[in-house]
C-alpha cells in the first residue's frame, strides 16, 4: 500500500512568502485521534480553541476539515490539499462535490505550490460570494444579541427584552 503523500512545509513557506511577502510560520493542528507527525511546523493539536487559531492564521491549508467553512467567513484564502482524493471520495460521500466547494483544489506539493503563486485575491473572494449565496449564507453580526434577547426572553418571560 502506498504512503500518502505529506506537506513539504518548506516549500509551502517558500511559496507564500513569495506571493504573500513577510515572513511565515505553518502551524499543525491534526485530528485529536491522529498521531503522526509533521517537520517543521509549530503543534497546535492541543489548542484548545480552533476559532481562535483561524483567526490567528492567514492562510489556511486543509484537506476536508468542516474548519474551511468556518474560515470562508473572513474572506482568507484556503487551499485544499488533497492527495488523497480519489481513494477519500471512494470511501465517503460529498453532501456537495468538492469541485463545487469554491476553494483552491490541489491534489499535490507542486500544484498547490503553484496555485499559491498564481493566487488571485480579487477571483478568490468573488468564488466564496458566490459559494456563500449558493449555500445560504444567514451571517448577519447580530447573532450575539439575537441570542442574548432569547436567553434573556427564556429565563425571564414575563419581562421584555431591553434594547
Amino acid at each position: 500500500m502506498a504512503e500518502m503523500p505529506t506537506l513539504n512545509v518548506e516549500g509551502l513557506l517558500s511559496a507564500l512568502q513569495t506571493r504573500f511577502g513577510g515572513e511565515w510560520t505553518c502551524l499543525f493542528r491534526q485530528h485529536h485521534l491522529s498521531k503522526a507527525a509533521q517537520k517543521g511546523v509549530l503543534s497546535a493539536t492541543e489548542y484548545p480553541d480552533m476559532q481562535e487559531l483561524l483567526y490567528a492564521a492567514d492562510v489556511l491549508v486543509s484537506d476536508y476539515s468542516s474548519c474551511i467553512w468556518d474560515f470562508s467567513l473572513m474572506f482568507k484564502p484556503v487551499f485544499l490539499f488533497c492527495p488523497d482524493l480519489d481513494k477519500y471520495s471512494g470511501v465517503r460521500d460529498f453532501y456537495v462535490p468538492i469541485e463545487k466547494w469554491h476553494f483552491i483544489l490541489t491534489q499535490s506539493q507542486d500544484e498547490l505550490e503553484e496555485k499559491i503563486l498564481n493566487f488571485d485575491e480579487a477571483e478568490y473572494r468573488r468564488e466564496i460570494e458566490r459559494h456563500h449565496q449558493e449555500l445560504g449564507d444567514c451571517e448577519t453580526g447580530q447573532a450575539t444579541r439575537f441570542m442574548c434577547e432569547r436567553i434573556y426572553k427564556e429565563c425571564f418571560p414575563t419581562h421584555e427584552a431591553e434594547e
